[in-house]
This record gives structure tokens, sequence and C-alpha cells, in this order.
């Protein structure tokens, strides 16, 4: 059971559309009421007016049981991602990695706040931030790396025998 933020009234969940954006996994307002608020926005050509803008938009110019427009959105929901950049690197590492970001950070302290190879304390690359580590064929999280760390052993696939062949490589070079 839930209650409908617009009516207040308690219903079963299954009266809610879905919506990932929620943690119950469904919005906020029972499909009677978003139905009505979508249905008041509609204009005799059945074109709706986007709660946030203002404009006159076809239907498909909008999300899903949504009373904003797709561009207002979108707009909307890049403004909080920049807004939440821990937030959403938290989702991210946990989505990838099954780890929260609190769990990286824990491991990265064991490492002295260093990369585990090469033992920088700059994480590098285009966001400057610290890189989880972790088998392709397991996902198991081996540590966290830098980025140049981290890439140097995606290009050689995560393949011991070819970082030996690299390593040999440049032995042969220096004598």
């Amino acid at each position: 059971m839930k209650a409908c933020t617009t009516c207040g009234i308690e219903k079963d969940s299954e009266l809610f559309y879905a919506h990932s954006g929620f943690s119950s996994g469904r919005n906020s307002r029972c499909k009677i009421c978003v139905d009505k608020v979508n249905k008041r926005n509609r204009d005799k050509n059945n074109r709706t007016v986007c709660s946030k803008c203002g404009l006159n938009k076809k239907p498909e110019e909008f999300a899903s049981h949504h009373s904003w427009c797709k561009t207002c959105k979108n707009e909307a929901s890049k403004l909080w991602a920049k807004n939440n950049k821990s937030k959403v690197r938290n989702t991210v590492v946990k989505r990838l990695y099954g780890i929260t970001l609190e769990q990286v950070n824990e491991i990265l302290l064991a490492q002295n706040n260093r990369c585990a190879i090469c033992k920088t304390d700059k994480p590098g690359g285009f966001r400057n931030t610290w890189q989880v580590d972790h088998d392709h064929e397991t996902d198991i999280v081996r540590g966290v790396l830098c980025s140049s760390c981290n890439n140097g052993l995606g290009c050689f696939k995560d393949d011991v025998t070819h970082l030996y062949d690299a390593i040999k490589y440049l032995e042969k070079q220096e004598k």
C-alpha cells in the first residue's frame, strides 16, 4: 500500500505507474492522478502542454507518464547529474562492479591512497577519478588504479603473457 502524493488516498502499489526514479520503483502519484494531469494538459488538437516549459508539444515528445517534455526532462536530468556527481558515480560503480563508492574509498585507503601498480597519488584521466580494476571474466574487483595503469592493463587485455613479453622487450632495449 502506498499513498498518492496528489489525492492522498492510500492504494495498492499496482495502481501506480512503474518509475525507476523512485526508491519504491513506482511513481509518487497514482495512475488516476497522473492521467488526470496529462488529460488536463492536452489541448483540442491532442497536443500536450509541458508543465515545465509551457510549450504545446505532440504526445510522443513526452516521456511516458511524465508531464515534462523529453527536452525539459533531459535538461533537468543533466543538471541533477552535474550537481550530484558523487551520487551518479556511486550508482555507476554499484551497477558496474557491485560495490559502493565507500568501498572503493576503503580499497584506496588500504592502498595508502595510491595506485595499486605505479603508486601515484593522482588518478589522472579525463575525469580525474580513480578507476576500479576488476577481472573481466569473474567481475571480481582487484584494486583501484590510476587512469594510465588501468588503460595499460586494458591495452594488454589483462593477459599476463603479453605483460611479460612487454617486460622482456623493454629489458632487451636497455642492453
